[in-house]
């Protein structure tokens, strides 16, 4: 019974995944965690993992477009230039 309290209590302090379906935002790339295929992305102080189905090869400092999530991984494809 504690154990679940306390289960509960932690999840109250979970980030909460925001909402990319209806609109794109942008993040910087923070880290290369697997180079060409995963990165960690900074946005508003929180840090997620991304996968990209494009061809682009993002290193830290360049901003991305957020494009959609799946669970707590995003899919991020390269912000244009005329957007930053």
């Amino acid at each position: 019974m504690l154990l679940g309290v306390i289960q509960a209590w932690l999840a109250s302090f979970a980030p909460q995944a925001p909402t990319v379906c209806k609109t794109e935002w942008e993040g910087k790339i923070e880290t290369v965690v697997e180079p060409g295929k995963i990165w960690r992305v900074g946005h508003n102080a929180t840090f997620w993992f991304a996968r990209s189905d494009s061809s682009a090869d993002f290193r830290p400092g360049d901003w991305v477009k957020v494009i959609d999530r799946q669970g707590l991984t995003l899919f991020i494809e390269p912000l244009e230039d005329s957007e930053q």
